[in-house]
């Protein structure tokens, strides 16, 4: 019985969104190197012509838990620390694939390629009125304006397939349409710098905003085995449109006083991001009882422009004032080329019933550097893993673990407060900021019949 060696894994950064290094069990077991070695359903997502292994009719389930932890430290001396972490995120996929005659395999899946959320402490209205809760807000909420609430999501439906060319060649290709979202909160500060101190709280509004849409993506892949060597290669392109997100954003005022003062206090809203480039390569060796893959790859935006907010709000200073049109705000997302490198070795240590397999992978931050947020510190990365995989008859189970760890970074900041009045601005989110991702999955593949004796690239130790 032909059995499974690796899984998705994708960067789930697409068109602005935040990024992670691997999506399922196997793959996240591998850091993500699986370019070459993929072949169950959600090939689709990282490399289509990995349908091409195995004919048999196959279903596979997989479920990841993701919990993010940011820490920032604020340049100013009297600011305290600030950990960002966002409630652990489920990521599931689900899929199938099956042989349609004559070397080519079919398949459909969901997948969720981004599931981000990450929450900082705000200051409650109650503080704004308390006696020295201005002291207590510029304190212990300096992030406040950067951001303080920052979630994304593209959930997608992939449908292709992949031919066998060749004896030794499999192509593929494959399409996907996705609902993507993203929500976010911040403060935003509606002061003269001539006539308050810059960030004082007495002069804040808070902002929320939220905006979705269908978005769709293209792939195709290839994958090589030459009868000589006992060396596998595979590369694997995508293109993701996505443009404008469109929804609803509202303004409010936590203050006491009647000033500053909201005049239209919610509208129609939309972001637009970036539509992204990916390409990704890699050779895996095929020993006895082993394999070693060592992938590489490249993500680049296809819009230098910063994602923001547009909207049609209204607010006022003081009540002698006419009304100003509050028509945007920037977002704590941020996107950039993020370039990355990754390997994963599997080893047999039972022959048909156990595989253990570990990896490691770099990838440069996706953040902006000098707009990172506390939101959305996205720094480069290093990523450790390991994991596991048990096959009896026509089943498998696999479970994984990650770990993605940054250097502490210092952040000299070019993000600046949103002020809807127009009285001027302020830097905001300098300091130094470290990052760390956990993600942990378990997937079930249950498989119909017996795969035909020339599947192409059965992993090593298999029957």
């Amino acid at each position: 019985m032909a059995v499974a060696a690796a899984s998705v894994a994708t960067p789930v950064a697409r068109a602005g969104e935040p990024a992670d290094d691997a999506v399922g069990a196997r793959a996240i077991a591998r850091a993500g190197a699986v370019v070459v070695a993929v072949d169950d359903p959600t090939a689709l997502a990282v490399n289509p012509a990995g349908l091409a292994r195995r004919s048999a009719i196959r279903a596979t389930v997989d479920l990841g838990l993701r919990d993010l932890d940011i820490h920032y430290a604020p340049a100013a001396d009297d600011a305290a620390a600030v950990d960002t972490r966002g409630p652990p995120r489920a990521a599931p996929s689900a899929g199938v694939a099956f042989g349609v005659g004559d070397g080519l395999v079919a398949a459909i899946a969901y997948v969720e390629t981004a599931d981000y959320d990450a929450t900082t402490d705000e200051p409650v209205d109650a503080l704004y009125a308390a006696a020295g809760g201005a002291d207590v807000i510029a304190t212990r909420y300096p992030h406040r304006y950067a951001g303080t609430a920052l979630a994304a999501e593209r959930r997608g439906l992939f449908a292709g397939a992949a031919i066998r060319a060749t004896s030794w060649l499999a192509v593929g290709a494959a399409a996907e349409v996705a609902r993507s979202r993203v929500r976010e909160r911040k403060t935003v500060w509606a002061g003269f710098a001539g006539v308050f101190p810059p960030g004082t709280p007495a002069r804040d509004l808070a902002l929320s905003a939220e905006a979705a849409a269908w978005t769709w993506s293209v792939a195709a892949g290839a994958v090589a085995v030459p009868d000589a060597v006992p060396i596998e290669a595979a590369v694997a392109v995508r293109y993701t449109a996505t443009g404008r997100l469109d929804g609803s954003a509202v303004v409010r005022s936590p203050q006491p006083s009647p000033e500053p003062r909201v005049i239209a206090g919610d509208s129609a809203a939309h972001i637009d991001l970036a539509s992204t480039a990916t390409g990704t390569a890699g050779l895996r060796w095929i020993g006895d009882r082993a394999s070693i893959e060592v992938d590489a790859g490249v993500r680049r935006p296809l819009s230098a422009d910063p994602p923001a907010w547009s909207f049609d709000l209204q607010v006022q200073d003081q009540a002698a004032t006419a009304p100003v049109a509050f028509t945007g705000a920037s977002s704590a997302l941020s996107a950039r080329t993020v370039w990355s490198a990754r390997t994963a070795v599997d080893v047999a240590l039972v022959d048909d019933f156990l595989w253990l397999r570990a990896g490691y992978g770099f990838r440069t931050g996706a953040a902006v550097p000098d707009r990172i947020a506390p939101t959305y510190a996205d720094l480069a990365s290093h990523t450790v893993s390991a994991g596991a995989e048990a096959y009896w008859r026509d089943m498998s189970l696999s479970v994984g673990f990650a770990r993605s760890m940054s250097s502490s970074r210092a952040v000299t900041s070019a993000r600046v407060a949103d002020n809807p009045v127009g009285g001027g601005t302020f830097a905001v989110g300098s300091g130094r900021y470290d990052r760390t991702v956990d993600v942990f999955a378990i997937a079930v593949e249950v498989a119909w019949d017996d795969a035909p004796a020339d599947d192409l690239f059965v992993p090593p130790g298999a029957d």
